[in-house]
């Protein structure tokens, strides 16, 4: 296992673990049922004085079981948010993505934000779409593995008011939310056959955590 006091843990899915060095900005790919590891050069343009940044490790084999696939090619997804106006207001977020076959990073795509940052959480995989979770705007960004395109998705969180946290889950192939406000977590989800993501509300119950002190 990497050294942890060097190596910051980003991200673990398909049999592969992901880490950030903080000091270098490198990244590095460790499988651990092998023992493999990959050393991935900072993304080029990437400067030292960035805030923010987050990244997602895939399976690159489209239709893949992941039942296998170690040693295999996989792709390194590298997003973080850019102060344009150099006032403390993140106006963009920036991603890059690396290929182990090519080992070279791809050209950046850009999106617009509103006062908003990357979260250094674990994103979450929907089909072929990498979601990242945003903090002061609380938008989820889609970043699209097969167009290099993203998106900015708004969750129901006004259904809320006020609310404590929510987090991102998969939901039968789809994006979903689960909002935690007032002691009840409320899980939502999406179905994005268009460009509007349309939210609906599970129908079970709600999880009420005072019912457990009464227990």
């Amino acid at each position: 296992m990497p050294d942890i006091d060097k190596w910051v843990p980003l991200d673990c899915r398909h049999g592969r673990a992901l880490f950030f060095r903080r000091k270098s900005h490198e990244l590095l790919v460790w499988e651990p049922l092998t023992g493999e590891r990959w050393l991935v050069p900072k993304p080029p343009g990437y400067l030292l004085h960035y805030l923010y940044p987050n990244a997602a490790v895939v399976c690159a084999v489209k239709g893949c079981d992941h039942c296998c696939c170690h040693g295999g090619p996989f792709l390194v997804v590298f997003v973080f948010s850019d102060d344009d106006s150099h006032f403390g207001l993140w106006e963009e977020v920036s991603a890059c993505v690396y290929s182990s076959v090519t080992g070279e990073w791809g050209d950046w795509r850009t999106i617009d934000i509103d006062a908003s940052a990357v979260r250094d959480v674990p994103s979450i995989l929907v089909g072929r779409n990498l979601y990242f979770r945003l903090v002061g705007g609380q938008q989820i960004l889609e970043y699209d593995l097969d167009r290099h395109s993203m998106a900015l998705i708004w969750p129901p969180l006004d259904q809320f008011g006020k609310f404590d946290e929510y987090g991102l889950a998969e939901d039968d192939g789809q994006l979903g939310v689960v909002v935690l406000a007032c002691s009840t977590l409320s899980l939502w989800s999406t179905d994005q056959k268009d460009d509007d993501a349309r939210w609906a509300r599970k129908p079970n119950r709600p999880f009420r955590f005072w019912a457990l002190l009464k227990a």
